[in-house]
């Protein structure tokens, strides 16, 4: 019987004292880019003024804020292949798998990213039909998505 008790306190301990290694979650975020759907986990980078999402294929995409109007409430940002003020982003997609990465950047146009910021500063963005070019201004490519910091 004293054995039994001491397996039970023994097992329930164990079971109490395990922890979560895993700190990964699971992407929510997702975007399409050139056709092509892909899921990854958002972060924001407020000293770059950068949110972007990585897709576990290496593909991602980023929307750049004009330093240092990184957000801190909720907007409507118009795209712009360069912003220059704290109503502007641009939107950057490509791959880190490739040599060179390929980088597709948002054209100016009328299109916009919304912006929501959570209480406690998360950003969330929703976009579509954002026109994206290559760096040598010969192909074209359309990214959509959300994107959601955890």
């Amino acid at each position: 019987m004293k054995n039994s008790i001491l397996y039970i306190t023994i097992l329930l301990l164990a079971a109490s004292c395990k922890k979560n290694k895993s700190t990964n979650l699971d992407p929510i975020s997702q975007w399409t880019f050139n056709g092509i759907t892909y899921k990854g986990n958002a972060k924001s980078f407020q000293l770059s003024s950068n949110f972007e999402s990585v897709g576990n294929t290496g593909n991602y995409i980023s929307i750049k804020f004009h330093y240092p109007f990184f957000p801190k409430k909720n907007g409507i940002y118009t795209v712009k292949k360069n912003p220059y003020d704290s109503t502007q982003c641009s939107v950057i997609a490509g791959d880190l798998s490739t040599i060179p990465t390929g980088d597709y950047t948002s054209l100016d146009s009328t299109l916009a990213v919304t912006i929501t910021v959570s209480s406690i500063g998360k950003l969330s963005a929703t976009f579509s039909g954002i026109v994206l070019s290559d760096l040598n201004n010969t192909k074209t490519a359309i990214a959509s998505g959300i994107l959601v910091e955890q």
